[in-house]
């Protein structure tokens, strides 16, 4: 069975993405920056708190996809301890 995902162009463009996605962080942050929210009494709006979350989400996935690359995809093994586990039958309720 071929496995599309595990492909170099699929890694590169996974990694690009992953440094793109590092550059908007940065963008982002430069304009929360921008506000000037160190004031003495600072009061951050909506679109704060959104560029704030947006720089978060973008720095966080942005690292996880230009380390990780095309191993995203890969196959783990979960011991049997981990796994799910349905209950039998009771009484042929099911």
């Amino acid at each position: 069975m071929h496995d599309g995902h595990h492909g170099k162009r699929i890694d590169f463009g996974l990694r690009l993405g992953g440094a793109a996605l590092g550059i908007l962080s940065a963008l982002a942050v430069s304009s929360l920056a921008a506000l000037h929210l160190s004031g003495p009494h600072p009061d951050p709006g909506v679109g704060a708190l959104l560029l704030a979350a947006a720089a978060f989400l973008c720095a966080s996935l942005g690292a996880t996809l230009l380390t990780q690359g095309r191993h995203i995809f890969d196959r783990i093994e979960i011991s049997e301890r981990w796994q799910a586990r349905f209950r039998p039958d009771i009484d042929g309720l099911r």
